[in-house]
């Protein structure tokens, strides 16, 4: 099993970590089914933290 290393950082830190790499995703989440519908919620989601939630200091899991 690969080793996991977890670390605390921005959403735009994390796109601007990403360029140029692959996103895996792990084996226990690939039966999840990412339709449209659901990115866009997520997406959504992650917009409005960042608009509220996130000024106030909280994270975001």
């Amino acid at each position: 099993m690969a080793e996991l290393h977890v670390s605390k950082k921005s959403i735009s830190k994390l796109f601007s970590d990403m360029q140029d790499k692959k996103f895996i995703i792990p084996d226990y989440q690939r039966p999840y089914k990412w339709t449209l519908e659901k990115c866009e919620t997520l997406w959504s989601d992650i917009e409005n933290f960042a608009n509220t939630d996130a000024k106030r200091g909280a994270d975001y899991f």
